[in-house]
């Protein structure tokens, strides 16, 4: 070796002296390594972290340290911010980790690194000023996920981790969970009278899927570290069935997951306990009237409210984990009697005891189980119109004993009603409810619930105003307003955070016409982010009306909005002079249209004018996708992912439907933007469905074609085009390679076209260039020069090593 390379090396050696002597860890941070999941085979790896303190963390421009390297940390489907009590995952390849564990509901953030040795290796997180949060070397675990004991502990030996004896536990408490003597300390008076404000709010004991799990809620007005408490069920001696962990907010909530299955459906206790063993809240349900159905959950009819009753609690086809109860009773047939008015429950049902009672429980006596009801049919028009009468008609249901059927209406808005033909008109708009109970001469009972859609001008509530950080005298809050002429009902409506607390607007509330309604802290307990963060909108089934999403605030600052175009029927659109009177469809709706029907239709941007298309781009519904094309390439600065409302006239290519715009005044942009979500196919399993849709092939290039090659996977073969945009770069065959792009359709089958130079990226080289690479019939336009370049650099290095030696 030169005394100039030896001088090169002698520097780098330096230099990396300089940063392994200069690790500067932060102090305090509550962000640790809670499970390594280094046994999968590659990209099939993770790192879970968790919160274990009282406060959000944002992990924006974090890093995974490992094998002496800095991988960054990219947002997967999720945001950045790591809740407390979270469980979060850094991941070698997002897509595959949610195949892999489609339930998992933390934070997934992006990463990449080459393997995690499963004999151990040094692995660490970074701040974004570079600080050491945790830095360690694991040790072994070669079958299965390594877990951490007690993760209050900066003890890294086989003391305090250990491997999972059958799998792993990522998004859940570790099997080999405690927190110590050192953290657990006997509460004083005062820890216990914060105890004495958690309740049992709600649980599930035979979920449709995931593990059964028990929410507890702060009825106070302190936040209390759980460590140390213990959940159990109606089994005697050694009856823990879980430990409770985290923090637990001032009118807040924490789910409690539980391993294996601990509760029995047809009857059981979920107990709960202070560190010193003290029963702070129970309740038995009964096996012999009472077996839960898969996905049903016992909830609380209100939040943490307690008169140490059986009408505090009612079954419920809702359960609503982490968020206010919402009791939906399920149908009367698993019911042995009708439940008393207002939702409550059966007072045979539960047992709930507020503190532990010397006397046995009261036993009940055996019966059988009368499963005969009524069966329904109810006829009744959708949509429903606002203030016209409508017909709800129930006389064709049938009692199986043959007996003469009485009936009673709850129309959801005070009003009721006797018959079997009854007529009612919603004087506001919006989702009802609708029960109707029904008991005959033979003795047969039942009850039927279901939801109509009043009106449309629901669609038209928005968030006006959110206060974040309010002066001293103010409260946080949130305001909604309409623009409808109409009363709307606004009950079981939602608001929600990006952190995934929910509040659900109460029975009985209305917005009326230019009207709005504000919402205090004190009643949402929604805690908002200072440095930025999103509010939502949601109507009762979930559906996402509005979000204003806002940065860093001042004290005192209000973020204030605008009404949106969305989900909006034509009676609603009103006509300008650059958009003519259209109905707004959806975009599978809107291709059945024969061509010159003015229509509108809302979708989300999947590639951008101009990228690669010069005239024309593509939105997507969810369902379906439609060209959005201008002759004279007019369009607004859109953005991937941003959602659209764009009015045109119809027309046809290839045999796709497509919307011809005259101007950018066509298109008008809403609120709110998606993820745009990419699946991974085999190109033999590419078919209709997936016209305008983005897909990643992978695959060897076959044949170079000049603007376009074809690329084979093993399945089958198709072609990649190339549009003007792109880098020129010499591509060969054989090289394998993964293309990302929107398929379209073209007169002889379909086609893959990148939409910029990133969605190309080499994963294999050839061996040997072929001798014909340099020839014309080899070149092609392609992208991902970066590819490319790492690929020579690596190959130039190695060459200059060679030569070093």
């Amino acid at each position: 070796m030169s005394q100039n390379k030896k001088n090169l090396a002698a520097i780098l050696i330096l230099l990396g002296s300089f940063f392994i002597f200069s690790k500067t860890f932060a102090v305090g941070n509550d962000v640790v390594i809670n499970e390594i999941g280094a046994f999968p085979t590659s990209t099939h790896e993770w790192i879970e972290i968790w919160n274990k303190g009282s406060e959000p963390v944002d992990l924006t421009g974090w890093k995974f340290w490992e094998n002496s390297t800095n991988h960054g940390l990219s947002v997967s489907t999720t945001d950045a911010i790591v809740s407390p009590g979270e469980y979060a995952v850094i991941v070698q390849d997002d897509k595959q980790f949610i195949l892999d564990y489609p339930n998992f509901s933390g934070s997934i953030f992006d990463s990449s690194w080459s393997s995690l040795n499963e004999s151990g290796e040094e692995i660490g997180l970074k701040d974004n000023a570079e600080n050491f949060i945790e830095e360690f070397t694991y040790i072994s675990a070669s079958d299965y996920s390594l877990e951490r004991g007690n993760p209050f502990l900066t003890d890294y030996t086989n003391v305090n981790w250990r491997e999972n004896s059958t799998g792993n536990t990522v998004g859940f408490i570790n099997t080999n969970f405690s927190t110590g003597t050192t953290t657990s300390p006997t509460p004083t008076a005062d820890t216990s009278t914060l105890w004495s404000q958690i309740k049992i709010n709600e649980f599930i004991s035979d979920p449709t899927s995931g593990p059964e799990w028990i929410e507890l809620y702060n009825t106070g007005t302190s936040s209390l570290d759980l460590a140390g408490g213990l959940l159990c069920d109606s089994r005697a001696g050694d009856c823990a069935i879980a430990d409770t962990v985290g923090i637990i907010d001032a009118g807040g909530f924490l789910v409690i997951n539980l391993s294996g299955s601990r509760l029995n459906n047809d009857g059981d206790s979920v107990i709960l306990k202070n560190p010193s063993g003290e029963v702070i809240d129970q309740i038995s349900y009964n096996s012999n009237q009472l077996s839960v159905k898969k996905g049903e959950a016992i909830a609380r009819n209100s939040d943490g409210a307690d008169t140490d009753g059986a009408a505090d609690w009612s079954l419920t086809e809702t359960p609503t984990m982490n968020a206010s109860n919402i009791i939906t009773a399920p149908p009367a047939a698993s019911l042995p009697s009708a439940p008393a008015v207002g939702g409550g429950a059966n007072p045979d049902y539960f047992t709930a005891i507020l503190q532990p009672k010397t006397e046995k429980p009261t036993t009940t006596k055996k019966t059988s189980k009368d499963t005969t009801t009524i069966i329904w049919n109810v006829d009744y028009p959708t949509p429903i119109s606002l203030n016209s009468s409508t017909l709800f008609d129930a006389h064709r249901s049938a009692d199986p004993r043959g007996g003469e059927i009485f009936y009673t209406w709850d129309f959801g808005d005070g009003s009721a009603a006797e018959g079997s033909r009854v007529a009612h008109t919603f004087a506001s708009s919006g989702i009802f409810t609708i029960q109707i109970r029904a008991t005959s001469t033979g003795g047969t009972i039942g009850q039927k619930n279901f939801s109509v859609k009043v009106g449309t001008s629901d669609s038209l509530v928005f968030l006006k105003e959110i206060l974040v950080k309010p002066d001293i005298n103010e409260d946080e809050s949130v305001t909604i307003s309409t623009v409808s002429t109409g009363t709307i009902n606004l009950s079981g409506w939602k608001i929600g955070t990006d952190n995934d607390r929910w509040f659900t607007i109460p029975l009985n509330t209305f917005l009326r016409p230019d009207g709005i309604l504000r919402f205090f802290k004190t009643v949402t307990h929604l805690a908002f982010i200072d440095s930025g963060g999103s509010v939502i909108l949601a109507s009762p089934q979930g559906v996402v009306v509005d979000i204003m999403d806002y940065g860093k605030v001042k004290r005192g600052e209000v973020i204030s909005g605008d009404p949106i175009l969305e989900n909006i029927s034509a009676t609603d659109v009103v006509p300008t002079s650059s958009q003519p009177t259209s109905s707004i469809l959806s975009i599978e709706e809107a291709s059945d249209k024969p061509a010159g029907s003015n229509l509108a239709v809302i979708g989300t941007v999947q590639t951008l004018p101009g990228e690669p298309f010069a005239n024309y781009f593509y939105i997507r519904d969810g369902a379906s996708a439609i060209q959005i094309y201008s002759y004279k390439k007019d369009f607004p600065k859109l953005s991937l992912g941003e959602r659209v409302h764009v009015s045109g006239e119809t027309s046809r290519a290839n045999g796709l439907p497509r919307l011809k715009i005259k101007s950018a005044t066509n298109i008008t942009k809403l609120r709110g933007a998606e993820v745009l979500k990419i699946e991974t196919k085999t190109i033999a399993d590419v078919d209709e469905a997936d016209f305008g849709t983005i897909l990643t092939l992978h695959g060897e290039i076959t044949k170079l074609k000049g603007s376009y090659f074809y690329l084979d996977d093993g399945s089958a073969e198709t072609r990649v085009s190339l549009g003007k945009t792109m880098n020129k770069i010499i591509l060969q065959n054989g090289l394998r390679i993964s293309a990302t792009g929107i398929v379209e359709k073209i007169p002889d089958g379909w086609r893959l076209v990148p939409r910029t130079v990133a969605d190309l990226s080499v994963e294999e080289s050839i061996s040997a260039p072929p001798a014909s690479a340099t020839s014309s019939t080899s070149k092609v336009v392609a992208g991902t020069g970066g590819g490319i370049f790492l690929l020579s650099l690596a190959y130039a290095a190695r060459k200059w090593l060679t030569k070093s030696v």
